[in-house]
């Protein structure tokens, strides 16, 4: 069977939900809302279709860099796996069977058609760790910043 990949534009309409899994890996989920524009070819004038709302969910530096970056309300563009989640739950002393669907995002970013954004590359735990014990190294010895005599 085939995954579903999608590229997708929409509205964030959701505050951002972010979790650490039992492995101790951060994710998060928001919910999204996109619609389609559409033209009445009589009179020229544009209204909103009807509003598909599905749940994102990313994982590891993409989470944390969603959590630090997108806000509710921002329009952001969403690449990923399209999944149908079934669901059952308790309703009125009833067992309610559902469904929902939800992106596992690969990338996610603002809608630059929508606004300007600033760009700001993070690094990882690993390189952060590799320059602290690069720094450590170069100064161990030095006294008053000064490096010693060779």
């Amino acid at each position: 069977m085939y995954a579903i990949e999608i590229a997708m534009q929409a509205t964030v309409v959701s505050d951002i939900e972010v979790r650490t899994s039992e492995a101790g890996r951060p994710w998060c989920s928001f919910r999204v809302a996109a619609n389609e524009r559409i033209q009445n070819r009589i009179t020229g004038e544009w209204s909103d279709g009807e509003s598909t709302y599905l749940t994102v969910k990313c994982w590891g530096r993409l989470a944390e860099n969603v959590a630090a970056s997108v806000e509710k309300g921002q329009p952001v563009v969403i690449n990923g796996r399209l999944n149908q989640r079934h669901y059952e739950r308790e309703t009125d002393g009833r067992h309610v069977r559902g469904s929902t669907l939800e992106v596992s995002a690969r990338a996610i970013g603002h809608d630059l058609s929508k606004g300007a954004a600033s760009f700001q590359r993070t690094k990882s735990g690993a390189v952060q760790r590799a320059e602290g014990r690069a720094l450590a190294e170069a100064t161990a010895g030095m006294v008053d910043g000064t490096p010693p005599p060779f």
